[in-house]
């Protein structure tokens, strides 16, 4: 397996888990969307969209579909996130950020760090690219 593969179903299996861990275990990752001033209604919303959004990532970087386009839109998304999560830190919140639902439980600050790590490896990817 070349490194293009591996990146990409890597990149396809952590977003196939964070959605399922949202999805088994909601709860910390809306009390995120609550600190960021989401709630009700709201909160529930963009906690169905990401999650969504989620497993369309994962299936597109498993397919490898359009991976020129949705290579940079998911180093996007990872650097977005890691912003938001940056803010929070910065607010001063320390308990977990909910990401990654029950599995693990990570703070702002290490969700920062993760999220860069994610977002170098899909450029990596992204610039492994088959002709």
């Amino acid at each position: 397996m070349d490194a293009f593969t591996i990146g990409s179903k890597g990149i396809a299996i952590l977003f196939l888990l964070t959605a399922v861990a949202k999805i088994q275990k909601g709860e910390p990752f809306l009390g995120l969307m609550g600190r960021l001033g989401l709630s009700g209604k709201k909160s529930h919303v963009c906690y169905g969209i990401l999650v969504a959004f989620e497993l369309a990532l994962a299936l597109i970087w498993w397919s490898g579909w359009q991976l020129q386009v949705f290579g940079l839109v998911t180093t996007f998304v990872f650097l977005f996130f890691a912003l938001i999560l940056e803010m929070l830190w910065r607010r001063g919140h320390r308990e977990s950020c909910g990401c990654y639902g029950g599995l693990a439980k990570v703070n702002p600050r290490q969700g920062v760090r993760l999220n860069l790590i994610y977002a170098a490896l899909a450029i990596f990817v992204w610039t492994e690219l088959p002709s």
